[in-house]
């Protein structure tokens, strides 16, 4: 009987030492991803007049200001924003050493397969909004100006709208990474997705609307086809890996 509660003891044991070292390399982690990203945020914060001011010729407009803090403001908000993507290889290095160990080998392997696609789809899906849906988007909206409604864009306003536009793009573009991995631990199937191909195609339209801020036509269709092009591609790669 007192062995048994011994044993009991020392697992009890073992189990929060355990714990506690997670914890521990866990919050070790965490400073390191923190660091790498204030560290990156001060650099971008160097460079963030320059990125303002590429954003406003995109406008064709000079930026205003409606309070004397706004423009640090909207600096320390873009750098730490842009801080975050820069520092991302280390962060994302810190929770794949984080979390691997208790992965098992098909988990892992699914990741690293994937993994790549991740960064290059949000980076195409940030330019398409950057190049294609931001001019587009800023020229409808100004459009609505006239000789007694002149524009005067808040560079605080103007730089948020920018941003959730291009981010936005960039999330939604990673579509074909989500499809693939849920059809490849089995939760879809290249069967379900052909049969909700028409929904698909309206869900493309809906987030398309939800996401870009115009209410034309043209600048909804330039963000949907894509999706339904990614949704395409995604099933085209669901046939060829055989998921």
């Amino acid at each position: 009987m007192m062995r048994t509660l011994i044993k009991k003891k020392v697992k009890e044991t073992e189990e929060l030492s355990s714990w506690i070292e997670h914890l521990e390399e866990l919050r070790n982690r965490l400073i390191i991803s923190i660091l790498s990203w204030l560290i990156a945020s001060g650099v971008s914060l160097y460079f963030s007049p320059g990125i303002v001011r590429f954003l406003a010729k995109i406008a064709e407009k000079s930026l205003v200001f409606t309070s004397p803090a706004e423009p640090l403001l909207t600096y320390i908000k873009l750098s730490l924003i842009t801080g975050i993507f820069l520092s991302a290889p280390v962060w994302c290095f810190e929770l794949w050493q984080f979390i691997s160990p208790a992965l098992v080998k098909e988990e892992k392997d699914i990741l690293l397969l994937f993994l790549p696609f991740i960064p290059i789809l949000f980076i195409l899906g940030m330019v398409f909004g950057l190049v294609v849906l931001l001019p587009a988007g800023v020229k409808f909206l100004l459009a609505f100006s006239n000789d007694f409604l002149q524009p005067m864009l808040s560079v605080g306003n103007y730089i948020s709208f920018a941003l959730n536009l291009i981010i936005g793009c960039g999330i939604v573009f990673e579509l074909p990474v989500l499809i693939l991995i849920t059809g490849k631990i089995g939760l879809i199937s290249l069967v379900s997705l052909k049969r909700y191909r028409k929904l698909a195609i309206l869900s493309a339209f809906i987030i398309s609307a939800i996401i870009t801020p115009t209410v034309d036509a043209f600048t909804q269709i330039a963000l949907a086809l894509p999706l339904i092009l990614l949704f395409e591609l995604s099933i085209l790669l669901l046939k060829i890996f055989k998921f």
